[in-house]
């Protein structure tokens, strides 16, 4: 198959050392090589050096993950842009198993699943459905967002689905979708001081307004995850996680609900999975003798309602940008 072109773009702060230098390297190992490897990093950030860095074209950038992905691109030409972290390793064949699957099923984006859900421990499990994300055995997602706003996943995948969200350390997408989501308009996330949830607002989006979404579960991709941007405080941590979270449901599928009696169940959802969890933090407090999650649950919910309720956030551009439009263009 004669696979279209791509361009390569990576957020970074140059800070993530060797694994930078391994993630280079298979770049430049892939089987279908890239038209140019594009690096965004912000003013005053040391551009690294090292064997094959010549092959980077350097681009200054607003600071942020978001802000760094919600880039206009202009200077990208071809009709592909391929997303990357800056701590991964691709197997030789990972862009090529990517693009074929997105021609192959005539999608809009695809990305590589990093997180091996589906994988993982009875124990490891069972924690991730006391927080909040449960495994799916008989759907036709790879990733769904549900109407609480927290997601499933399918725990016996196929090795291509379609997805509802994914992971925005390795995505593949085109251009033109990229450009008519408008994901600057999720700025809000960091202008708030705290970043979370970002990977899924902008397949979210996609996904709301009509693009097709794909996951591909077998691309060999590694994420070596160099943690360069990770609060410490790990209180402050869960509050401004519950925060965001009240936000992103309230912001992706509380709003966009067409009626009163649907926003009045989507509101049912999130609030049973908030006294869901506090159960789990109430326990999780016995058993570790350490009760912040349930000291910065509630608060961090509630401050995100208070938000919700500020002109500034009122002021977004809504997220169903085509909800009563044919005008998307594919």
């Amino acid at each position: 198959m004669n696979l279209p072109a791509y361009t390569i773009a990576i957020r970074t702060l140059g800070k993530s050392g060797d694994t930078f230098v391994t993630e280079i390297k298979s770049i430049l190992a892939q089987t279908h090589a890239p038209v140019s490897i594009n690096a965004y990093i912000p003013d005053g950030y040391s551009r690294p050096e090292f064997e094959g860095s010549e092959h980077i074209t350097w681009i200054s950038s607003p600071k942020g993950m978001v802000t760094q992905r919600s880039l206009d691109f202009d200077e990208i030409t071809t009709d592909y842009i391929l997303f990357l972290d800056d701590d991964l390793q691709l197997a030789p064949d990972t862009v090529e198993k990517m693009m074929s699957a997105l021609v192959e099923n005539q999608a809009d984006c695809i990305t590589a699943n990093v997180f091996e859900n589906h994988k993982g421990s009875l124990a490891w499990k069972l924690k991730a459905i006391a927080d909040g994300t449960n495994p799916a055995m008989n759907t036709p997602w790879a990733f769904r967002i549900r109407k609480s706003g927290f997601y499933s996943y399918c725990n016996n995948p196929s090795e291509i689905m379609e997805t509802q969200s994914g992971a925005g350390a390795c995505c593949l997408i085109k251009k033109s979708a990229y450009k008519n989501m408008h994901f600057e308009d999720e700025r809000w996330l960091e202008a708030i001081g705290y970043c979370f949830g970002d990977d899924q607002m902008f397949h979210y989006k996609l996904h709301s307004n009509g693009w097709k979404i794909l996951t591909h579960f077998s691309t060999g991709i590694v994420h070596l995850d160099a943690k360069t941007s990770h609060e410490k405080d790990k209180s402050k941590q869960f509050r401004n996680k519950n925060f965001l979270r009240y936000l992103l449901w309230h912001r992706s599928i509380y709003l966009p609900a067409k009626t009163r009696m649907e926003r009045l169940w989507v509101s049912a959802c999130f609030w049973g999975m908030v006294a869901r969890l506090s159960l789990f933090d109430i326990a999780m407090g016995f058993a570790a003798r350490d009760f912040y999650r349930l000291a910065n649950r509630i608060p961090g919910v509630l401050k995100g309602r208070r938000m919700s309720k500020t002109d500034s956030y009122r002021a977004i551009p809504p997220f169903d940008l085509y909800k009563n439009t044919d005008s998307r263009i594919r």
